[in-house]
């Protein structure tokens, strides 16, 4: 359609008077063809179009999760006492960090509040591109990240930020924990994609920290799994707790019936996508 369409274009440049800036006219034309191809996939389309979506996100997912462990890693090398020497203590990573991630999470959800006020439309604009993950959106890779930081509900993010608190010692260096918190929330949202693309039924936008935290909680079965757990307000009514592989195989088992079964109050393959995320990286360690 392109060719033909500056073909068209080419043809029609000897009818017309020389006195028109006919290369302008056709740089615009391939910008507006360009622009429009970009975004023409849609659920409609048939699945290999619509698995053409997957690639940059993934690209994504692995160079971020590449380049976080590998500072990670610099890290231990670097500080090879004082790693070892946190091991053994259960502390938090960095409180700095802690603060930091709860404060954007904080912050955006204040954002959201403002906007879905009605006084800020432009504002609403930029948060529903880059803080609402979606793989047939326009910001489909930076939302990727956004949305791990965005919530819109005081339940929503109190629940997610106290569960963070929670399982903020599962490591013992800054690096480390902001790798795990990062690359658990990408592949959450990179599962989300997946099963977007081959069920587009179930295709929406998604927000929250939820696949991010589920990556720490894996990682922490997965390396302690003689811990107990406990669901979170729950356990201030009614005193009780289970063991690590028990909450593991419980999260999976409810997840993959919202997936079979079409539950959409949860993002149920970015919930699978984190946790089964972090319980492999535990268990490589």
């Amino acid at each position: 359609m392109m060719l033909s369409t500056l073909s068209q274009i080419t043809r029609c440049q000897r009818l017309l008077p020389k006195s028109i800036n006919f290369r302008s006219t056709l740089q615009r034309s391939k910008k507006t063809l360009k622009s429009n191809r970009s975004y023409e996939i849609s659920r409609d389309s048939s699945l290999g179009q619509r698995m053409t979506l997957l690639i940059t996100p993934t690209i994504f997912t692995i160079s971020v999760g590449a380049g976080t462990y590998y500072l990670a890693e610099e890290y231990k090398k670097r500080n090879t006492f004082a790693y070892f020497r946190k091991s053994t203590h259960a502390t938090f990573p960095d409180v700095n960090l802690l603060t930091g991630i709860v404060a954007i999470n904080a912050s955006i959800f204040l954002l959201w509040q403002l906007a879905n006020s009605g006084s800020a439309p432009r504002l609403a604009t930029v948060l529903q591109r880059y803080m609402l993950s979606d793989v047939y959106g326009k910001s489909k890779v930076l939302s990727m990240l956004g949305s791990t930081y965005s919530h819109m509900s005081v339940l929503h993010i109190a629940a997610n930020m106290y569960v963070l608190l929670s399982v903020a010692r599962v490591t013992s260096d800054p690096y480390s924990f902001l790798h795990l918190y990062t690359t658990g929330g990408l592949v959450a949202s990179l599962a989300g994609y997946f099963r977007a693309v081959l069920q587009p039924q179930y295709a929406g936008k998604s927000l929250g920290a939820s696949g991010a935290i589920l990556g720490l909680i894996g990682y922490t079965i997965a390396k302690f799994p003689e811990a107990r757990f406990s669901v979170a307000f729950v356990d201030q009514i009614i005193p009780h707790s289970f063991s690590a592989t028990t909450a593991f195989w419980c999260v999976v088992g409810f997840d993959t019936c919202g997936l079979l079964a079409g539950w959409r109050v949860f993002d149920h393959a970015c919930h699978l996508g984190g946790i089964i995320y972090g319980y492999l990286t535990g268990s490589n360690k």
